[in-house]
């Protein structure tokens, strides 16, 4: 899987690529590519290359992909690039109420995470398959940081009006592997796959996150 991630890294129009491993799940992963244009990734995912490795790692694990795009960032003075941060928080989010309140509500979080956390950062990702669908990723450097972000009242505060207008599932992450790029623009053009240990046939459990 890193492997296939390193080698999606070296395309000419990859930015930045993330694989991030979940805390909760530790057979879950998610993988995000972060595209300079749509057309490099359209042209890139289908290359035989491409899609010999994709049906390879298919064959090992369960995945789910979305392609999204890029709708807002924030960042704190101090905060690096999200490749390169230890801690990442997922969020998976289907909205389900006043889609302007959501978006104005998780604006103002990300902002106020900035703000309050200098070395904390936000992007957040809307489906261009599922348009009520957005992925959200927080991070810092340092996780005391983040933590004491995360108590603030008004965050606090916020995150009951977003989920007021939308589900939300919530992941922490820890940071697998990553090559940082230059600041990621406000549409950019990430691509999600999410990856979990492949189900057996007729058992049960969970799919693989995805980006909705």
């Amino acid at each position: 899987m890193l492997r296939h991630a390193r080698l999606v890294g070296d395309q000419e129009d990859v930015d930045s690529v993330l694989t991030l491993r979940l805390v909760r799940r530790p057979g879950a992963y998610v993988h995000v590519t972060f595209w300079r244009t749509l057309g490099g990734f359209i042209e890139a995912v289908h290359r035989r290359s491409y899609l010999r490795r994709a049906r390879r790692l298919g064959g090992l694990v369960e995945t789910a992909a979305d392609q999204a795009v890029s709708v807002r960032s924030a960042r704190g003075e101090r905060a690096g690039e999200i490749a390169a941060a230890a801690r990442v928080r997922v969020t998976r989010y289907r909205v389900a109420g006043n889609g302007r309140a959501f978006e104005r509500n998780l604006w103002d979080r990300g902002d106020l995470l900035a703000r309050q956390g200098a070395g904390c950062g936000s992007q957040v990702l809307r489906s261009a398959l599922c348009p009520q669908c957005y992925v959200g990723l927080e991070w810092s450097q340092h996780r005391e940081e983040f933590e004491g972000v995360l108590r603030n009242e008004h965050y606090r505060r916020l995150s009951s009006l977003i989920a007021e207008a939308a589900e939300a599932e919530v992941e922490d992450s820890l940071h697998l592997a990553g090559r940082p790029g230059a600041p990621v623009p406000a549409d950019a053009s990430p691509a999600l796959r999410g990856t979990g240990p492949r189900r057996p046939e007729g058992a049960g459990g969970a799919p693989g996150p995805g980006g909705g």
